[in-house]
């Protein structure tokens, strides 16, 4: 099934704030299913990963991982090239 929405999460060591903004999407009155999540972790460090970890099982999660630090406009664009769904967020 499509996607009906994708939103792109970029982060860069943000480990806590990214498991907080997975825990409101989590919270969304909305069909989980037709959610994807694509998080581009710029810069890749595991305690970024291990915080996104828990979600991967509620949530549709696309990991992806930038080896150095690409900057902000790069890892959206990658996220989008990436995204399944009908919409992007």
């Amino acid at each position: 099934m499509t996607p009906a929405y994708s939103i792109v999460i970029p982060t860069y060591r943000r480990g806590d704030s990214l498991a907080e903004c997975l825990e409101s999407l989590c919270a969304l009155d909305y069909p989980l299913d037709a959610i994807e999540v694509v998080i581009i972790d710029n810069g890749g460090t595991e305690h970024t990963r291990a915080k996104a970890l828990p979600f991967m099982d509620r949530l549709r999660i696309r990991y992806l991982v930038n080896v150095k630090n690409r900057g902000y406009g790069f890892s959206v664009n990658r996220g989008i090239v990436e995204t399944a769904g009908d919409r992007i967020l």
